[in-house]
């Protein structure tokens, strides 16, 4: 659901996971890039240095692709 129009979301971001010092912080965030979908969702993440992974929807036959931030790539060496 889309936490803006309180309708279901129609665009291709089908997952996003936000790391953060503060759970609640991690949370909200996430919430706010789930509604702004995975384009402008990226933006934003990129904009202010976030740690996000996003699974974004490639096409109709449920394939999918990975987005990470270098913020969120250094949690993983």
């Amino acid at each position: 659901i889309d936490s803006v129009t309180l309708k279901p979301v129609f665009h291709r971001l089908a997952l996003i996971s936000v790391l953060s010092d503060n759970a609640s912080t991690a949370d909200g965030l996430a919430t706010a890039i789930m509604a702004l979908g995975d384009e402008k969702g990226w933006i934003f993440a990129k904009q202010n240095d976030l740690a996000v992974y996003m699974v974004i929807r490639k096409d109709e036959k449920d394939q999918y692709r990975i987005k990470m931030t270098k913020e969120f790539e250094k949690y993983l060496q």
